[in-house]
């Protein structure tokens, strides 16, 4: 039985080179390369949730890249010492995103947003950009963002005019 430290390493071999599609039929998590043929597969109950957050990283990512963006994949370079930025993007225009990935099915409430807040505004502060960026928070689906956590995010927003704020799907 392969242990979830070995399924993480393979996994992240793996999403270098593979684009990931969750397949509910099979509760799977197939990884195809470019022309949709297959390179790997694991059962979903196999994966933990951070290889599940992994796999999504790189779901945006991709899906940057696929609209011309310039993607730094810091959640799958550094892990858990990502400083609270998964990606940071670089649009055709220059324009720089910092992107943190949400997977999850589970709300996201008030307190989440204002710890994704905290750490991205940290890092955010101790880089040389040019006003306004964005921060992203790429979700699966909208609905797991509480009402709470939606209106403390757009009053974010609103109070400061350095980061400009946003949410994104990217549905599996």
């Amino acid at each position: 039985m392969t242990t979830k430290r070995n399924l993480t390493a393979s996994l992240m071999r793996a999403l270098a080179t593979g684009r990931p599609i969750l397949d509910p039929d099979t509760d799977e998590l197939r990884l195809v390369d470019e022309s949709g043929g297959a390179l790997a597969s694991w059962r979903l109950d196999d994966l933990s949730p951070a290889d599940l957050g992994y796999a999504f990283e790189r779901l945006v990512g991709l899906a940057l890249e696929d609209r011309g963006y310039t993607v730094d994949y810091r959640g799958l370079r550094l892990k858990m010492l990502d400083g609270g930025i998964d990606l940071i993007a670089i649009a055709p225009s220059g324009e720089v995103c910092f992107y943190q990935c949400k997977a999850t099915s589970q709300n996201i409430g008030p307190q989440e947003v204002e710890r994704i807040l905290y750490k991205a505004g940290n890092f955010i502060a101790k880089q040389t950009v040019v006003s306004p960026c964005h921060l992203v928070l790429a979700v699966v689906d909208r609905a797991v963002i509480s009402a709470k956590a939606m209106h403390r995010w757009n009053r974010h927003n609103s109070l400061q005019n350095r980061v400009q704020l946003r949410v994104e799907e990217y549905p599996w």
